[in-house]
């Protein structure tokens, strides 16, 4: 059963479907293909066999048809069946659309973002990578100001960062985007 952070981390991501495109492209330095829409899609993978693929969300981007998917994976700790999983994303999603496809796995801890990255050898020839992003591709956001431009980037450094040196700056930048306008308040 996916825990907190688990079930925040993707919520952040399918809640801002654009997040996980500007992440691939400025962060990871992914060429992402221009798109004028960018939608969550049933992330639900099965097949008419009695196998269950279900990953945490599926991001289409489309210009009048599907450019580029991505599969969305939070991964808080090494499970070696999602080596085998992943590449299973990949296709099917590739299949369904027809159009580039990746897996875009978030990692927040650094070992983990480490094992994520290692190419997974299909046999000879087929190997695949998903495009993992770890601590080092999140940066630490202090700034209110930057927090208010790119809240999805802030609220991805709050969960990778709210634990570290420094958490309450990061933190703080972030929550003032958040609070509630007091000259909003309702009086009773």
């Amino acid at each position: 059963m996916p825990g907190f952070l688990h079930e925040a981390l993707r919520d952040l991501f399918l809640e801002n479907p654009p997040l996980a495109a500007r992440i691939l492209a400025e962060r990871l330095h992914v060429p992402v293909p221009h798109f004028t829409e960018a939608r969550t899609v049933n992330a639900d993978l099965s097949q008419v066999v009695p196998v269950e693929f279900r990953a945490d969300g599926v991001v289409l981007l489309e210009h009048g048809r599907p450019v580029f998917a991505i599969v969305l994976e939070v991964q808080l700790d090494e499970r070696q069946r999602k080596r085998f999983v992943w590449p299973a994303y990949a296709g099917v999603v590739f299949a369904k659309y027809e159009c580039p496809v990746c897996v875009l796995v978030f990692a927040p801890d650094a070992q983990v973002a480490a094992w994520a990255r290692e190419p997974v050898e299909l046999g000879p020839g087929n190997v695949f990578r998903a495009v993992v992003v770890g601590p080092d591709a999140v940066p630490k956001v202090v700034d209110p100001e930057e927090a208010k431009a790119f809240l999805g980037v802030a609220l991805l450094s709050v969960l990778t960062w709210g634990h570290e040196e420094g958490a309450e700056a990061i933190a703080e930048a972030t929550r003032v985007q958040l609070a509630p306008d007091p000259r909003r308040a309702v009086r009773g």
